[in-house]
């Protein structure tokens, strides 16, 4: 494997949160199954979107919360 090679299977494991081997393993197993991905990247995705929304529905939940104060 050339580095160039290396430094993108590195990027893809840092972006799913694994270890390289890791991310090897599940592809491997992925690919044994028939399967496109990993059953479980589809989740990932759908999580990291949920959290996002979480995240800027606090951010407009303070932002009221300090107009409110604001008013009283």
């Amino acid at each position: 494997m050339s580095d160039d090679e290396h430094q993108v299977v590195a990027t893809a494991a840092a972006k799913e949160g694994l270890a390289i081997g890791a991310l090897a393993a599940q592809t491997v197993l992925a690919v044994a199954r028939g399967c496109a991905r990993p059953e479980h990247a589809s989740l990932r995705e759908r999580l990291a979107s949920m959290m996002q929304a979480a995240r800027q529905a606090r951010r407009v939940a303070v932002t009221l919360n300090q107009a409110a104060s604001a008013l009283n």
